[in-house]
């Protein structure tokens, strides 16, 4: 029995304002099920996005990487090149065709449409193997526009073609019954893959589902958490329960299902406390690699690349020439002494922003407040705010004189020295557009060390963006 191809959408329909990292760690779950597709949403040529597909590439090993051009025949290229490294990438076309949306949405006639799905469809082929026509609102489209549009992207190349329920206006039996017309009507779609998506408005979503898999769909479009679609664990068990009556089973790992549905669906559902930019807290555990006088400028620049850093040519010269002189005087260094060579030699700029005074109160029964005092082109900025301890409010007292928040990728404090006197080194990372910036601080205070390093990775944010 053939397995049936399940493509998660939980990444491309949830609503929530997800971090950077959220996304990375839903997909790694999502491809440890073992899933056949993890759709992405749709590519829209920023930074940010370019980057996250990047990041997907390298992160996900086994599920295809599903990636929305929209009918724009322009961005084919530009979105696989993102993909580049994936094992299995897809460009999918997507597109209403219901004549009320056309005309809304597309400001396009039948004529046009047909003309840029195409267009689209031999664009993606182009460049990728694997390419889907997804049919948004296929339920109330003109049936015979319909089988015309899907008669051509099948000529131009299309291997999946998925009808879409998007308003979740249909019964189960209904939607049997216009998939079983379209089959009887195309002949051809028995060569490719015949997908379903459905909403859930009527709460149907699961039984549309069912009843697409026993007309002969071979993908189905399900999420893990998100109530608005098809769930992946509903699925999997009307599948299981009922043995013999679908003709695939879905081939994932059934023994992690539960679980990892359960941590999505918290990922998804918990925001991040209004009051910390701590979404994940201190990192403890750090991968145990090491590197040695014998690691080439490509091992290394590949290791600082997986850390999230892209960084320029003369930036990766000056951190590769500190790596060789440090690594020549200790034998080995390991990842989180050449995060701190980056943050040290990478993109040393100005200080746009610069310390003039800090006052931090905390007590056992209070919250900690923070009265930062920065100086900005002569000008001196205060900020006030309460934390959840004295450097999560220092943080939140720099945000206010800023007026910007940035994803707080990664905090490590350090040790450097012994005894009352010690030392503290402090990494941390700041994301803005998808891009990671890393400072360093480093004092015999903790605190003072962590606003240090915030406010180095701050300043080479302000200094990329001012020269952007």
């Amino acid at each position: 029995m053939k397995a049936l191809r399940i493509s998660d959408t939980t990444l491309r329909e949830s609503k929530a304002n997800l971090s950077f990292r959220k996304i990375c760690d839903i997909a790694a779950l999502l491809d440890s099920l073992r899933l056949s597709v993890i759709e992405l949403g749709e590519y829209n040529g920023s930074t940010e996005k370019r980057l996250l597909l990047k990041t997907m590439a390298s992160t996900v090993t086994s599920s295809v990487l599903a990636v929305s051009v929209g009918i724009d025949d322009t961005l084919a290229a530009a979105a696989i090149d993102c993909l580049r490294g994936a094992p299995h990438p897809r460009l999918q076309v997507s597109a209403s065709f219901s004549t009320a949306r056309m005309e809304y949405m597309y400001g396009k006639n039948k004529k046009n449409m047909l003309a840029a799905v195409l267009a689209a469809v031999e664009s993606c082929r182009g460049v990728c193997e694997d390419v889907e026509l997804r049919i948004e609102d296929a339920t109330r489209a003109d049936f015979s526009f319909l089988t015309t549009v899907i008669a051509a992207a099948l000529e131009a190349g299309a291997g999946t073609v998925c009808v879409c329920d998007t308003a979740g206006s249909a019964l189960p039996d209904e939607l049997a019954a216009f998939l079983n017309r379209l089959q009887k009507e195309l002949p051809a779609l028995e060569s490719v893959t015949l997908a379903v998506d459905c909403n859930n408005a009527l709460g149907l979503a699961d039984a549309c589902t069912a009843a697409a898999l026993r007309c002969g769909c071979g993908e189905v479009k399900v999420s893990a958490c998100n109530a608005g679609s098809a769930s992946l664990l509903g699925i999997v068990r009307i599948i299981d329960s009922k043995v013999g009556a679908f003709p695939l089973q879905p081939g994932v790992e059934k023994e992690k299902l539960a679980h990892a549905v359960k941590v999505i669906t918290n990922l998804c559902n918990l925001s991040s406390d209004e009051k910390t930019p701590f979404e994940y807290g201190v990192r403890e555990e750090r991968e145990d690699i090491s590197f040695t006088e014998q690691d080439s400028p490509e091992a290394i620049s590949r290791e600082i690349q997986k850390l999230g850093y892209i960084l320029s040519d003369e930036d990766s010269e000056k951190v590769y020439s500190a790596f060789k002189r440090i690594v020549s005087k200790k034998d080995r260094i390991d990842l989180h002494e050449l995060e701190v060579i980056v943050a040290s030699e990478a993109l040393q700029v100005p200080q746009t922003y610069k310390l003039e005074n800090s006052i931090i109160t905390t007590g056992s029964k209070c919250d900690a407040v923070a009265h930062i005092k920065l100086k900005r082109k002569g000008e001196e900025l205060d900020g006030v705010s309460l934390g959840n301890g004295a450097v999560d409010a220092s943080f939140l007292a720099i945000e206010k004189i800023t007026g910007c928040h940035y994803e707080l990728d990664d905090f490590q404090l350090q040790a450097i020295t012994e005894g009352k006197e010690a030392m503290g080194q402090t990494l941390v990372k700041l994301r803005s557009k998808g891009k990671v910036y890393s400072g360093k601080g480093v004092s015999t205070d903790i605190v003072m060390s962590a606003i240090e390093a915030y406010l180095n990775a701050l300043n080479k944010i302000v200094y990329e963006e001012e020269r952007a």
